[in-house]
């Protein structure tokens, strides 16, 4: 979009609200490390994406603010592609005026994956409903967090190798709603995914944990993070 296509699309709006959209981008200016959009829930397009995207995306820069959501899940991780877009297209379909959605995830930069911070929180401007996306680029929090790891974390105890068993930030979540007795909807509507997300993985942690079903996940999983193996450990097939 050229810089005279933009100017088209902000006279486009409202008065009042390009009036907001020209402080917030002002404001964008003026910010080294954090992006920001803003998207319309009704309109289901995105009225501002701050410069700062360029940095990371590049020469794609001008395709996100172009296609949108639809370019933005396509650099999402592939690993992690079906997640975030089933939890973003969630929440900006059921979510409340001061709803907040976050998450970490990867995108394909330039050269590299970069793991970022998102955050989404909606709002009401001149009766419009909008989502204020705030991303952060947190690869080097990551490295540091990783050399600050103990073997007292969850994700270090107490196997390595091939029997170590590693579970990522949503799986987490989901073991420990599925430990608190939570069902597949219940916690599909809890993190504002799908209940066939939520099954697929239910399905994995059991797998994981070479269990028959959820009763006998939720005992491998507390004896594996606890360290009181007993027999258990010989049904996973560990050895301590």
């Amino acid at each position: 979009m050229t810089k005279r296509a933009n100017i088209l699309a902000e006279n486009a709006l409202e008065p009042s609200l390009a009036s907001k959209m020209s402080r917030i981008k002002y404001a964008c200016e003026h910010l080294k490390i954090l992006m920001i959009s803003v998207y319309s829930i009704e309109e289901k397009s995105f009225l501002l994406v701050s410069n700062n995207f360029a940095s990371v995306l590049g020469a794609r820069y001008n395709q996100f603010k172009n296609e949108g959501w639809d370019f933005w899940y396509s650099i999402v991780h592939p690993k992690q592609t079906d997640d975030i877009k089933d939890s973003i297209s969630s929440f900006l379909d059921n979510c409340l005026i001061d709803c907040q959605w976050f998450s970490r995830y990867y995108i394909k930069g330039e050269t590299d994956y970069i793991f970022l911070k998102h955050e989404i929180l909606v709002c009401q401007i001149e009766g419009k409903s909008i989502a204020v996306n705030y991303l952060l680029d947190i690869s080097d929090m990551e490295g540091i967090e990783g050399h600050l790891k103990t073997s007292e974390d969850l994700d270090s105890k107490p196997f390595s190798g091939k029997n170590r068993i590693v579970l990522s930030a949503r799986q987490k979540q989901i073991l420990s709603l599925i430990s608190e007795g939570y069902s597949s909807k219940e916690i599909g509507d809890l993190l504002f995914i799908s209940n066939h997300t939520v099954l697929s993985h239910r399905k994995n942690l059991i797998a994981k944990f070479r269990a028959k079903n959820s009763a006998q996940l939720i005992k491998k999983a507390w004896c594996y993070f606890t360290g009181n193996f007993g027999e258990e450990s010989l049904q996973l097939g560990m050895v301590r």
